[in-house]
């Protein structure tokens, strides 16, 4: 195999920039803050089986495995009307509800805290504000 070294540098370069985007950034204070993470919901069938999966992901729409984010979940009907309402710890990307909506409309997901923890290291990741998402359903 022929050495290319501008090609290396090329691979090196992306790796490093996706390295890059997915750390959070130290402050003065010493807390680590990162305002790109979000939820991201992988699949959902609240419709039909009542339940759906979620994330956390960051600006590549990656779920980052090792983040946690204790949430609230909120269920509304077309109306606007909170049909279910739970909490999670957030261990789990599988939520199971109830029974199956198929009246459900959109869903909001609200972090209990300003910050997500990384399970492997313990650390705490801020954020300006509790993360959060309002999602609407599609129609399965």
């Amino acid at each position: 195999m022929k050495h290319n070294p501008g090609l290396a540098m090329a691979l090196l370069m992306l790796l490093f920039g996706f390295t890059i985007s997915a750390q959070p950034v130290k402050q003065d204070d010493s807390r680590l803050v990162d305002n790109n993470l979000k939820f991201m919901v992988i699949s959902e069938r609240v419709h039909s089986r009542g339940m759906m999966e979620i994330c956390i992901s960051d600006t590549s729409d990656k779920c980052i495995d090792n983040l946690l984010s204790g949430f609230v979940v909120r269920i509304y009907d077309a109306e606007g009307h909170e049909i279910w309402a739970g909490k999670t710890a957030g261990r789990d990307e599988i939520l199971r509800f109830p029974k199956p909506m198929p009246e459900a409309s959109w869903i909001t997901f609200t972090a209990f805290k300003p910050y997500v923890i990384n399970r492997i290291t313990g650390a705490r990741i801020y954020q300006d504000r509790p993360i959060q998402i309002k999602y609407l359903l599609s129609d399965e």
